[in-house]
Formats: structure tokens, C-alpha cells, sequence
């Protein structure tokens, strides 16, 4: 990584922690503690966008944004287990 580089934004296809569904916590990054110790030693990226959840969230971890982006269809509940989808229509992209 060039050093002279302050901010990185950072897109990825799986979420590198759990959120606290089982389903998205058994398919995260494999090598997340790996990788949040690279991110904490540095300290460049100040945002990560994420997929692969299928719900909207926000979090904040080791001081860096994660936006993790909702599904265009099926939505799934926050913290379900079993995994549950959605059935609040205003929460439902397509409806």
C-alpha cells in the first residue's frame, strides 16, 4: 500500500465480523481477526461497504465505518435465528 495514501474507502463482498444472525456469522471472513489486525496497525481506511448480509446496517469497529448493504430481494430480519425474511413492507426494497 502506498503510505503517503490518508484514507482508503474499501469494498468487499463478505462482512468481516458477526452481526448476530447465524446464517451471516458462519459465512463472514474467514481471516477476520487477521484482517482487523492489518486494519488497526494501518489505520488508513476510515470506511468499509459490505455485501452479502441482506439487510441494511451500520456499525462501527476498531474506528472504521461498516455500511453493510441490503439485498434488492428477499430482506431478512436483523438478528434472526432461524434466519427469518422480512415482512415489514416499508423494509422491503421491492415492495
Amino acid at each position: 500500500m502506498n503510505m503517503s495514501v490518508k484514507h482508503v474507502l474499501l469494498v468487499m463482498h463478505y462482512l468481516p465480523v458477526n452481526v448476530g444472525s447465524q446464517w451471516p456469522d458462519s459465512i463472514k471472513l474467514r481471516n477476520a481477526e487477521q484482517f482487523w489486525h492489518i486494519m488497526r496497525t494501518l489505520k488508513k481506511a476510515r470506511v468499509i461497504i459490505c455485501g452479502h448480509l441482506y439487510l441494511g446496517q451500520y456499525l462501527v469497529v476498531c474506528g472504521v465505518e461498516l455500511f453493510c448493504t441490503e439485498a434488492s430481494d428477499p430482506q431478512l430480519k436483523k438478528a434472526q435465528d432461524p434466519v427469518t425474511l422480512e415482512d415489514n413492507p416499508a423494509l422491503i426494497p421491492s415492495a
